[in-house]
């Protein structure tokens, strides 16, 4: 029998999809300014904010503890290191897919709610009718 899938946990899986590619993008970002101009102390922010929205991503993958909390945390620092970076400059499109996707990412990863992240059934415990028997071989009794 297939095990129905939530809408939780794909919504948890979504976000941490869209936390790991804007996570890349600016670790991307960062390591060209990085040979192109040096370090300098928002550079080495946006790589520490880009490492840690990673983090959050892959803690949302193996549905870990506070993966929200360090997702929309990271998500944040990450969008105010860039607002801080652009400042000045007039830079409008980096400006907007930031805030995009800090708001993508904090709506999508509000829906995986804390409850739902597994049907409803144990609000987030293991489940506790796991037999430790595989699927594919029948479990006798």
């Amino acid at each position: 029998m297939a095990t129905p899938i939530s809408i939780a946990n794909i919504a948890r899986v979504a976000a941490g999809a869209l936390a790991l590619v804007w996570a890349l993008v600016a670790l991307g970002e960062a390591l060209a300014a990085l040979t192109a101009r040096g370090v300098d102390v928002l550079l080495a922010a946006e790589i520490a904010t880009a490492v840690l929205l990673a983090t959050g991503a892959l803690m949302s993958f193996g549905r870990r503890r506070w993966w929200r909390f360090v997702l929309v945390i990271a998500a944040a620092a990450l969008t105010v290191v860039r607002l801080v970076s652009v400042l000045g400059t007039g830079d409008t499109l980096l400006v907007a897919t930031s805030v995009a996707m800090f708001v993508a990412i904090a709506v999508v990863a509000a829906v995986a709610t804390p409850g739902n992240a597994d049907g409803g059934r144990t609000a987030g415990r293991p489940n506790p009718r796991h037999t430790g028997v595989p699927p594919s071989r029948p479990h006798i009794s």
